[in-house]
């Protein structure tokens, strides 16, 4: 993403080589705004605005859409205030924020269309990893990338989702009708490029072989009852039988 907004970012109103911001920079940008919003800092934590932020972020809201939300949530209505005079500094100060780096990358690909269809000709085949673990916003960027050829493979566990304080959305691994409906023709494609593989290689036609054969004897072993006879196994002499 770094790479793409440092090539086209102007197309945004932000100068290609814009700054990025760290936790420090970010929190004491923050500090600076509750002062002159008068937020005394004791009760209202940076760090517990800078969350809210980020999940907005996350969630591909802006402070608008935020504040809208919020309803009669006074916390979160002050939050939404500070996100809107966060996001304007960092527009003045040309800086982005780790969050904004995607977040400006999927507003680049929705405005821009040339722009993604030069990312879509690159990318042509996405494969992700942990997908149980992706939020919002990097849905909405695998989705608009591989929305033109549907060349996706992902990979994830919905058991294994632990990242739901960080925005996860485990929703995208059951309610995704773009993986479900791309998958398969990725799969039969990257499997035909396996088998090409492995009739090419006699180190690789072994390795499957042997899986073929443990993967049958597992079969095998799961359809048979369990025996009925004892299985003796062979002991160690005691120390009396090895000196006779």
């Amino acid at each position: 993403c770094v790479r793409i907004l440092r090539r086209h970012i102007d197309r945004l109103g932000y100068d290609n080589n814009f700054t990025i911001y760290d936790a420090d920079d970010q929190k004491t940008l923050i500090k600076e705004i509750c002062r002159k919003m008068n937020i005394d800092t004791k009760k209202v934590k940076e760090r517990a605005l800078l969350a809210q932020i980020s999940h907005a972020k996350d969630e591909l809201l802006n402070p608008d859409e935020m504040e809208m939300n919020a309803g009669a949530d006074f916390n979160q209505k002050r939050a939404a205030q500070v996100y809107r005079e966060y996001q304007a500094a960092l527009r003045r100060n040309n800086a982005l924020d780790f969050d904004d780096l995607i977040c400006k990358t999927v507003e680049l690909f929705q405005n821009c269309g040339d722009v993604l269809q030069s990312y879509q000709e690159r990318f042509r085949y996405i494969m992700v990893d942990e997908y149980q673990d992706t939020n919002t916003v990097q849905f909405e960027l695998i989705r608009i990338l591989a929305k033109k050829y549907r060349n996706l493979c992902v990979v994830g566990d919905d058991d294994q989702s632990i990242y739901k304080f960080r925005g996860a959305n485990i929703k995208n691994t059951s309610t995704s009708v773009l993986v479900r409906t791309v998958i398969f023709s990725w799969f039969l494609a990257a499997s035909a490029v396996a088998w090409a593989q492995v009739k090419s290689s006699p180190r690789m036609r072994m390795v499957t072989w042997r899986a073929y054969l443990v993967r049958n004897t597992l079969s095998s072993a799961a359809a048979k009852p369990p025996p009925t006879t004892k299985t003796s196994f062979p002991v160690k002499n005691s120390p009396s039988q090895v000196a006779q």
